[in-house]
Formats: C-alpha cells, sequence, structure tokens
C-alpha cells in the first residue's frame, strides 16, 4: 500500500504547508480578480473586444483553477487537526497514569 506523503511530514512541516497553501490561495485569488475587472473593464470600454465573448473565458477559469488548491489545504487542515486531538488525548492519558 502505497504511504501518503501526509504520513511523512511531521506536524511542523504540515504547518508550513498550510501557511504556503493558503498564502498562495489568497495571493492567486487576488490576482484574478485584477484581471477579472481588468478583462472586464477592456470588453466594456474597448471598440476591438465588442463582440469577442471569449476574452471572458478566463474569469469562469479562475474559479476552477484554486478548486483543486483549495481541496489539498482543506485536506492538510483536516490532518493538522487529526494529529493535534491525537497529542492532546496522548497528553491527556499521560496525565491520568
Amino acid at each position: 500500500m502505497k504511504r501518503s506523503s501526509k504520513n511523512v511530514l511531521n506536524y511542523d512541516l504540515l504547518i508550513r504547508r498550510r501557511d504556503l497553501l493558503r498564502n498562495f490561495s489568497i495571493c492567486f485569488t487576488l490576482i484574478s480578480i485584477i484581471a477579472s475587472a481588468l478583462l472586464v473593464y477592456l470588453f466594456a470600454t474597448k471598440k476591438v473586444f465588442e463582440n469577442s465573448w471569449y476574452i471572458l473565458f478566463p474569469i469562469f477559469v479562475f474559479p476552477m483553477i484554486l478548486i483543486p488548491l483549495l481541496t489539498q489545504l482543506r485536506k492538510v487542515n483536516q490532518e493538522i487537526k487529526r494529529r493535534s486531538k491525537e497529542q492532546i488525548n496522548q497528553t491527556q492519558s499521560l496525565n491520568y497514569i
């Protein structure tokens, strides 16, 4: 059975990966909003793009690009929560002994 890369990472590396994914998703979202606004502005004001509806295609593609990133971020968050619960349970069981 193939081991997942999450099992190899320790808790600190998972936190780093979560922060990296979160920062990347925030940056990509801001860039996509700015690019979408620019495309809408060009579409509305320039006569060159008057009949070119295909210029609005990236507006619909940007959210689909974020879906794998957000699912990976959700998986990393779930793994962090699971490991933190395990650590809490281990410390509580040691306290009872």
